[in-house]
């Protein structure tokens, strides 16, 4: 049975990490604070991100944007699961 589970555990790794190599993970310098997201993430809806990550193929793997940094990770969250966080 330890012989099945180890088997079982080694094939989903190899698929994870076989995913992991197929996306491409970006970054983000907002305002001097650093964030790592995907392409995906960025394209998934139409403006200003999507628009600077089609440069992306042109072999960079990283944008700098001069905003304020503390509400990015709100927009990240919307982005990836498309609920909007609001402040209080």
């Amino acid at each position: 049975r330890l012989s099945l589970n180890r088997q079982a555990f080694c094939k989903g790794l190899a698929e994870a990490t076989a995913l992991n190599n197929a996306q491409i993970m970006y970054q983000i310098d907002v305002g001097g604070v650093s964030f790592h997201t995907q392409t995906e993430v960025l394209q998934c809806y139409e403006g200003m991100l999507a628009a600077m990550s089609s440069d992306f193929s042109n072999n960079l793997d990283h944008m700098f944007l001069d905003r304020d940094p503390t509400w990015f990770p709100l927009v990240l969250h919307f982005l990836r699961t498309g609920d909007a966080l609001l402040p209080e």
